[in-house]
């Protein structure tokens, strides 16, 4: 049983004033919110494992110096960062 919250009651407004001739069927409803929350956390859970990914990587070149200038690492160390407005 789904009661018609404030909430609930405006998201059946949205779909009626899409097409006022649909018939709001909550069962349907209910199925295509699970389906778009399920998209919603494998989406999360790509992202977040992306993210390890990509800190790991970022560690593993941290700690081998791969990819790492390091002349230019010493000279903004030494000199500072600058930026020149012609460059």
């Amino acid at each position: 049983m789904v009661t018609e919250t404030d909430e609930v009651g405006a998201a059946l407004d949205r779909v009626r004033q899409a097409d006022p001739a649909v018939s709001v069927n909550l069962g349907e409803l209910v199925v295509l919110g699970a389906a778009c929350k399920v998209e919603l956390l494998e989406q999360a859970q790509r992202d977040d494992q992306r993210r390890a990914e990509l800190r790991e990587r970022f560690l593993q070149r941290t700690r081998t110096g791969e990819g790492v200038d390091w002349d230019a690492l010493v000279d903004v160390h030494e000199r500072g960062w600058t930026h020149a407005a012609d460059a």
